[in-house]
């Protein structure tokens, strides 16, 4: 189960300043920002815009903070405050992207456990939905040089990014494929191998009619039905848990420890190596199954060739 928001969340240390020393940060053009935080709107900000809002607010503090270091005749108390903001908001910043990407409802959404399956006809919804998130994702990447960056050209439409990811929740959908899909294998797996122990489906590698019976399923079914279907799933799931994991990597080599609980769901959903994962057991499942039906086709010399 994707973890309660309580757990998700990174707290950041807030900034509380005196009026005087609000008016002193008129030198770095921060007061608009700090007027719109602390507006009845600005109190109650969603995750992304609370990212959106921290990531100008870290702008224009380094960008000053930079500018009054190379400043001869600068204010050494001025300088001293801005200091201190600079270092507290450096340190938030990668929490506070994290805050912006995993506590909002929108991303909580696509880990959903209630969302249906993908549909059987690829729309093209899923791969939408994966290009608004990667663009959201990239914003990890601003973590890698914090003293270089400037915003990103449409980072204030970055929140319309979010509203296919709520509608369309892809990324719960394909997951529930996997984990549907992995149930199916494994019991299909295992009536073809109960139906191998018993004779053999064919004497003499000659097909019987019960293994023409066989075949018309494993074309009709198997290739025409299944095995499309499947494709679909694999691509889109293995694009969500592979961005995700990017994600992961990107936070902690930026020095953010990552909560505990998306850790754990981490190892248990999201890992392609983790034995046990949904991943691994998915793939695990369909080595067997696709293992099994060699098996059974191979004794009535039916496996599929080139011309088929």
């Amino acid at each position: 189960m994707f973890p309660h928001r309580r757990d998700r969340l990174i707290e950041t240390q807030e900034i509380r300043e005196g009026l005087i020393d609000l008016l002193q940060l008129e030198e770095c053009g921060i007061l608009p920002l700090i007027a719109e935080r602390n507006s009845s709107l600005g109190k109650v900000y969603a995750p992304s815009q609370k990212m959106l809002y921290e990531l100008k607010f870290f702008v224009q503090i380094r960008d000053c903070h930079t500018q009054l270091q190379n400043k001869p005749s600068a204010d050494p108390e001025l300088l001293s405050l801005i200091s201190q903001i600079y270092r507290i908001k450096k340190d938030n910043l990668a929490a506070e992207i994290w805050n912006g990407i995993y506590v909002s409802s929108e991303v909580e959404a696509n880990f959903s456990r209630g969302e249906p399956p993908l549909d059987r006809i690829d729309d093209g919804s899923a791969a939408n939905m994966l290009s608004n998130f990667t663009a959201i994702a990239q914003l990890s990447e601003l973590l890698i040089d914090q003293n270089q960056w400037a915003l990103p050209d449409k980072v204030n439409s970055i929140e319309t990014l979010y509203e296919p990811l709520h509608r369309n929740r892809s990324g719960a959908k394909a997951l529930k494929s996997i984990l549907l899909l992995t149930h199916s294998m494994n019991e299909a797996t295992q009536i073809i191998e109960t139906r191998l122990k018993k004779r053999a489906l064919c004497f003499n590698q000659k097909p019987s009619a019960k293994a023409q019976i066989l075949k018309n399923v494993f074309y009709k079914f198997y290739i025409g039905e299944f095995q499309p279907y499947l494709a679909q799933s694999h691509r889109h799931a293995k694009n969500w848990i592979e961005l995700n994991n990017l994600l992961f990597l990107n936070f902690e080599q930026a020095g953010l420890n990552v909560p505990k609980a998306m850790e754990t769901y981490q190892l248990l959903v999201l890992s392609e190596t983790a034995e046990g994962s949904l991943w691994f057991r998915y793939q695990s499942a369909r080595k067997k199954h696709t293992q099994a039906w060699q098996k059974i086709l191979k004794q009535c010399r039916m496996m599929p060739t080139n011309r088929d």
